[in-house]
């Protein structure tokens, strides 16, 4: 959901006529208009990049599971290697999909 100024939240019919005023606007400029979506992975790599933490930015996006932005998106995080983002993302993944409480009950 996006919010105007005011607090309120964004018609998607209004998102998507200023999102086309804002192309016409880039194209007399010679430049090219993304895809709205394209803004998503934007903002992703670059929170990623300045620090922020997977969960943080996984919540943010309304990826159910951290290791599936962990895979999307390991290319982003600093200093990281893309092996060591796979492990990572593989031990995320099963710290999530099956916990063990105690007395051995199993939920998902």
């Amino acid at each position: 959901m996006l919010l105007s100024p005011k607090g309120r939240q964004i018609n998607g019919d209004n998102l998507g006529r200023t999102w086309r005023r804002f192309g016409a606007v880039l194209k007399a400029h010679s430049v090219r208009l993304l895809k709205i979506h394209s803004t998503r992975h934007t903002f992703a790599t670059l929170a990623l990049e300045a620090g922020r933490l997977v969960t943080w930015v996984s919540a943010v996006l309304g990826h159910a599971d951290p290791s599936f932005t962990m895979r999307v998106y390991a290319h982003a995080i600093p200093g990281g290697d893309r092996t060591a983002a796979q492990q990572l993302s593989e031990r995320l993944r099963k710290a999530t999909s099956t916990t063990t409480a105690p007395g051995g009950l199993r939920f998902r």
